[in-house]
């Protein structure tokens, strides 16, 4: 049931968005349409980051859950390739791991988080107004205390609309895991927003959030994850470099209690085939994944290991 209200409220904010984008699609019987702008066909980019990762608790598990402040380091990348004027491909990848976390108060018990994901987007994208495809990704994380690690998938639907400077970019899928044993995050639904705003075509503010409902792999115990983010990232005009800042929080709740992170990140990327982040933004590598990895190794201590 939880499942089901969650797909319907996901799939009336789509709707209503609708009459924005179809607008865009149909033409006038005595206009000719003219095809969009491209750009370079292939463009993307390869990215650095570091920083810390910041968690704590609530309920039942405020004594025993991963505790202490640890470094966190990863990488990302995207290249996004054209296959006709209206029709791209793009490949979307990003890994993240951490220094070992003290696991239970008062033991010398550590394990590290880690996880990631890689996938693909294809869509329909007119890039003057709006873009709509699919998208699938494999993804993988640990298990804190169970120290086991999984490997699942996402996929789902996702558009973005263009209004001047600002993009406006919604998902909506769902994933579970490939194999079940212990307590995990699988079987869910999720749907995640984000909003792009460029100051200059080289200088980008965004913010995002997230929510994935499902249940754990073992005892079917319901776990949602509620995910958010600012990040602010800055391209020097003329240079194939930028630099970046992000902010992240994921909470992942259960009958047992919730595990809060809050992840501080910096980072530098790489970035090719486009001349500025807003020509890549609306012709490039524009889409990316939800960050569900970083929660789910708390997914055991929400539900009770």
């Amino acid at each position: 049931m939880r499942h089901t209200l969650l797909a319907t409220a996901v799939g009336a904010v789509v709707l209503a968005c609708y009459p924005a984008i179809a607008a865009d699609v149909i033409v006038p019987d005595n206009q000719v349409q003219t095809a969009p702008e491209v750009g370079p066909l292939v463009s993307g980019y390869l990215g650095l980051y570091a920083g810390a990762s910041i968690p704590t608790a609530s309920g039942d598990i405020n004594c025993c859950r991963p505790y202490n402040t640890v470094l966190t380091f990863g990488a990302t990348g995207a290249a996004n390739f054209w296959l006709g004027q209206m029709l791209s491909l793009q490949f979307s990848a990003r890994g993240e791991g951490t220094t070992p976390y003290n696991l239970v108060l008062g033991s010398d018990q550590k394990e590290a988080r880690m996880g990631g994901a890689f996938g693909a987007h294809l869509a329909w994208r007119d890039p003057s107004s709006h873009t709509m495809g699919v998208f699938a990704a494999l993804t993988g994380s640990n298990n804190w205390y169970v120290g086991d690690t999984h490997l699942g998938m996402m996929g789902g639907v996702e558009a973005q609309k263009y209004f001047g400077d600002t993009t406006l970019y919604a998902q909506i899928g769902y994933g579970d895991q490939f194999r079940p044993g212990d307590e995990m995050f699988g079987q869910y639904w999720f749907a995640r927003g984000v909003v792009r705003h460029f100051l200059n075509p080289n200088m980008l503010v965004s913010g995002e959030i997230s929510f994935a409902s499902g249940q754990s792999t073992l005892s079917s115990s319901d776990l949602d994850i509620l995910g958010w983010g600012l990040t602010i990232e800055r391209r020097h005009d003329g240079s194939a470099f930028s630099i970046f800042g992000e902010y992240s929080g994921d909470l992942i709740s259960g009958f047992r209690g919730t595990i809060i992170q809050h992840a501080f990140l910096a980072g530098v990327k790489l970035n090719f085939g486009q001349e500025t982040m807003l020509e890549n933004d609306r012709q490039g590598a524009t889409f990316d994944l939800p960050k569900f990895y970083r929660a789910m190794p708390g997914s055991c201590w929400a539900v009770g290991c």
